[in-house]
């Protein structure tokens, strides 16, 4: 998908988004196809729909999908396959804005993996998220969990993903 429109800063922003606060901008930028040229971010609606229909069939109860928004990055310079990314407690409590989490999936390495790795990779990103739903990250190995290969598989098995 290309984006239809970029902006180089913020003065350049469209008459539209003129008192947005940051959660309809960052709507508007993921829905419109807008994008900051030094990211190459794209909405990915795809990705959001697996994404929907995954998260009551694995049963993750703490996960608000309204909350999870998905992207695919180009030109990405890094060896995931895809990311995470939280927005923090302290945005919340300060500014008031929901907790909310970035799905990234990298599209030179996401895209060609098969449709079962496609979900496992998504899983494990899903995993990521506590279960308080905060806006933090749990990390690879915690107090009795782990992120990794053969736990993503047991989910897999155990609800027939």
């Amino acid at each position: 998908m290309t984006p239809r429109c970029h902006f180089t800063d913020f003065t350049t922003l469209p008459v539209p988004l003129c008192g947005m606060d940051f959660i309809d901008f960052i709507d508007y930028c993921l829905y419109e196809s807008v994008y900051f040229p030094s990211m190459k971010y794209s909405p990915a609606p795809d990705i959001k729909a697996r994404i929907d229909l995954l998260i009551p069939q694995i049963q993750f109860t703490h996960v608000i999908p309204e909350r999870i928004y998905c992207i695919r990055s180009f030109d990405a310079k890094t060896r995931a396959i895809a990311r995470i990314w939280g927005f923090s407690k302290i945005f919340h409590e300060v500014a008031g804005l929901p907790v909310t989490y970035i799905v990234e999936v990298v599209h030179k390495k996401y895209d060609k993996l098969d449709e079962r790795e496609k979900l496992k990779v998504l899983i494990h990103e899903l995993m990521h998220i506590p279960l308080n739903f905060s806006g933090a990250l749990r990390s690879h190995k915690g107090n009795g969990f782990a992120i990794n290969d053969r736990e993503v598989e047991k989910i897999c098995r155990q609800y027939g993903v």
